[in-house]
């Protein structure tokens, strides 16, 4: 019996199957996507830049339309966390000369904001020096941006019809390829991609689904100025991520050397005329950010340099300074690449006021920090070998800076901390810039122009800075600073904060802070007490006050301000255990024991506080509950001996 047979099916194509499946795909996302626009989902390509400026798509300006100006370009709202705000016309206007400064934090204008940058200078000087020109000066430096990216940046900004380039980069090579390494190494085409794909609002829910912000709970911080320090602190890597490598140094600056190149092709392309600028950095009241001995250091050799170096350190603290220069030669003798030990070689130089001697060993040491946040000298050679093969004018802001400081060695008179200049220096390279751009006919001042003018812009300019929310840039900065280990130049800025802003609690702290490392304790105390005063519910300044007072046997008062400052921050273990001290020094164990308990649950293998819990437990009489602590202090740290005689004791009590 024969079988009725099926109609054959009708196969499609596998280039159909795939467009159809890609249709359906796309569809999906199209719809996806209105529908979360709906919702009043934003992409994250408003808010914020995934690829810190890595992907071709991010640009810096973007195009807005205004009612009575018409087209403007504006800084794109997702670069904000690193650029000025800057705006100017689409198309620019007749008799208008357009200046765009490129650069990192200097170009910026850190700590402070472009007003008092060198390019906020150079405009307000253009503006009079040579008012016949619509003189437009763009601030286009980011924070932390080094030579890649500004090379980006320089690409872009070549559509918007520059008339002069200024190019200040050099200091953040190192930061940038550590910060960004993968970044860097991930294919261009991969990176393109991915910058689309995060202008999708889809990848907007994905990411706050995979990644969701912290929530306010997650900082143990009191204080809301320390989101801009934790932004800074956020956006780079640790001193842990540098390590000594000979080989990436070397192709970092070839790196930088070739991108430098392509920024002033690319500048002069896009019909500009360029001027570089040599980048400067303290050197003298400066200590390196981190040192290594050099690898092949025998164990014995490093007993013999850290003799020698400590001796040099006490000998230049007693004044005993000729003893300080044979033992810090000494030291030099055994390892010459610890960056360190030059810094403390031109300390002992200087103060034989030998001063050539010891720029020379300042920049030793600025040469061999294993984490190069200052342009080390091969950086500067190539930002003059650029300018000199290339025919380029030369800004040299090294040797200026050299000329107006003490005996031609930078300090504190002229940067804030390691790059960053002083408002006033700022303004000294703006004067210099404008110097070279005379000499290249790029502007004619007018007759009235003269350092009476000057003296007249500066003090307009001056007038115009906000007092408080330059010193709060002050204390911000002595944050990231005090975060990096370099207490003398953080504990100098909170100092002249504190100064600047008498009735702000936060400033006021950093300064009781910075007395309190010197071992002022008086002085701290006094700085912590005015910072309560200020704002009574400040935990950080409570405790402050607290930690001053029994250090002074003040314990009764240091107990109710640690009790508030517990309130605040109840998970806080500093608080908690010196809290428990000081009960303790009031006989008050009972009291104290909570305290203690409550300090090993905050952090379980802090071995102090099992062993302050156990005398707590002793003097009550449980001592059990004492030996089991004291026991527990041992095993965390075998090193404890307190602890250990502590432990002993109890047993023999308890007849164990």
């Amino acid at each position: 019996m024969q079988t009725a047979q099926r109609p054959a099916r009708s196969t499609l194509p596998a280039w159909k199957k795939a467009l159809f499946a890609a249709s359906v795909l796309i569809g999906f996302f199209l719809l996806l996507e209105g529908a979360l626009a709906l919702w009043g989902v934003s992409s994250a390509d408003e808010s914020s830049d995934p690829f810190a400026g890595f992907a071709g798509r991010s640009r810096l300006f973007v195009p807005v339309d205004d009612d009575r100006e018409g087209c403007l370009l504006q800084t794109s709202p997702r670069k904000l966390q690193w650029f000025n705000p800057q705006t100017f016309a689409c198309e620019k206007p007749a008799g208008t000369k357009r200046i765009f400064c490129l650069g990192g934090s200097t170009t910026y204008g850190r700590p402070y904001r472009d007003p008092t940058s060198f390019a906020g200078w150079l405009r307000e000087f253009l503006t009079v020096a040579d008012p016949e020109t619509n003189w437009e000066v763009i601030n286009a430096g980011g924070v932390s941006y080094a030579s890649y990216r500004i090379a980006r940046i320089a690409n872009e900004i070549t559509n918007y019809e520059p008339d002069v380039v200024i190019v200040y980069t050099g200091h953040n090579e190192f930061l940038e390829r550590r910060t960004y390494e993968s970044l860097m190494q991930t294919p261009e085409p991969v990176r393109e991609v991915g910058g689309w794909l995060s202008e999708l609002r889809t990848f907007t829910v994905l990411k706050s689904v995979l990644a969701p912000s912290a929530s306010p709970q997650d900082s143990p911080s009191d204080d809301p100025a320390d989101d801009d320090v934790k932004t800074i602190l956020e956006s780079t890597v640790g001193l842990e991520a540098y390590e000594r490598d000979d080989r990436l140094r070397d192709g970092v600056v070839k790196d930088f050397r070739a991108n430098l190149a392509h920024i002033v092709d690319v500048a002069r392309n896009g019909g500009a005329q360029v001027l570089v600028v040599t980048p400067a950095c303290q050197l003298r009241d400066c200590r390196p950010f981190k040192s290594e001995h050099r690898a092949d250091l025998t164990a014995d050799q490093q007993d013999e340099f850290e003799a020698a170096y400590e001796g040099a350190e006490a000998s230049l603290e007693t004044g005993d300074v000729e003893a300080a220069l044979s033992q810090i030669q000494t030291a030099l003798e055994i390892d010459d690449r610890y960056a360190l030990a030059h810094y403390l070689h031109g300390r002992v130089l200087w103060q034989l006021e030998r001063p050539q001697e010891a720029k020379e060993a300042f920049i030793r040491a600025r040469d061999e920090d294993v984490c190069p946040l200052r342009a080390i000298s091969p950086i500067v050679d190539a930002v003059e070998d650029v300018a000199f093969k290339r025919d380029v004018p030369l800004v040299d802001f090294v040797r200026l800076t050299a000329s107006l400081s003490e005996q031609g060695v930078p300090g504190a008179n002229l940067f804030l901390d390691h790059v960053h200049p002083t408002i006033e220096g700022h303004r000294d390279l703006a004067l210099a810039l404008l110097v070279r751009m005379k000499e290249m006919e790029l502007y004619r001042p007018g007759p009235d122009w003269n350092e009476e003018i000057i003296a007249r812009v500066t003090d307009r300019v001056k007038s115009t800075i906000d007092p408080a929310e330059h010193a709060q840039a002050l204390v911000n900065l002595s944050k990231v600073l005090s975060w990096a280990g370099k207490y003398e130049e953080a504990d100098r800025l909170a100092l002249r904060a504190g100064e600047m802003l008498s009735t702000d609690a936060d400033a006021l702290y950093q300064a009781g802070s910075a007395l309190y490392r010197q071992g002022n304790i008086a002085g701290a105390m006094e700085q912590y007490r005015k910072a309560v005063e200020a704002d009574p519910q400040s935990a950080r300044a409570q405790f402050g006050l607290g930690l001053t007072l029994a250090e002074s046997g003040r314990h009764e008062e240091a107990v109710e301000h640690y009790r508030i400052a517990a309130a605040r921050l109840p998970g806080q273990l500093e608080i908690r255990f010196n809290l428990g001290n000081s009960l303790m020094e009031l006989r008050k164990p009972g009291a104290a024991s909570r305290q203690y308990e409550a300090a090993t649950l905050i952090q379980p293998d802090f071995a102090p506080a099992y062993n302050s819990l156990g005398i707590a437990l002793a003097q009550l009489g449980d001592l059990r509950g004492a030996a089991r602590n004291f026991r527990k202090a041992v095993e965390l740290d075998p090193s404890n001996e307190d602890a250990r005689s502590n432990l002993k004791r109890a047993l023999n009590e308890l007849g164990e």
